[in-house]
Order: C-alpha cells, then structure tokens, then sequence
C-alpha cells in the first residue's frame, strides 16, 4: 500500500525510504502501540552447537515515531481543547 502512495504522487522511494512509509502507514492505521513494543528487538536461537543472532531496528527515528504517534493518537485535539 505505501508503495502506492508514493507511486500515485510521484515519490521515488529507495527501500529504506519504502520501509519508513509502511511503518507511518502503519502507524496511521492504528498499530502504533504495537509496533512501539517491538522498535528494537534482538532474537537468538540454537540449533545444536550452532547458535544464531538476528536483530531489528525500526526504520524510523525515534523522534519521527513519537511525532507520527501523537498526531494520529488524537492528543492534538485533546491540548487544543484545554487551551
């Protein structure tokens, strides 16, 4: 889907760009708190004597997270209205 989007406004996306997108839209989506718990992660399993580590980090910055985050969590209306 984020591939659409950037292909129907005319952005050219490397992957790492596409992967930022996915995870905004996924943000956008509602599936913030999830991925909030999972932004780093390190898994290790063994077979036998061998034994293997795969790790990942979030495309996004931690700042644009939170940003992302707050304006589709609806805290924006909330502050405007206790002003």
């Amino acid at each position: 889907m984020a591939g659409v989007v950037a292909s129907e406004s005319g952005l050219e996306l490397d992957e790492h760009g596409a992967d930022q997108m996915k995870e905004l839209l996924a943000i956008h989506l509602g599936f913030g708190p999830v991925l909030a718990q999972s932004r780093t992660e390190v898994l290790y399993s063994t077979d036998g004597m061998w034994e293997s580590k795969t790790t990942y980090s979030s495309p996004l910055s931690l700042p644009l997270f939170a940003y992302a985050l707050h304006l589709t969590s609806g805290c924006n209306k909330w502050m405007r209205r206790m002003r």
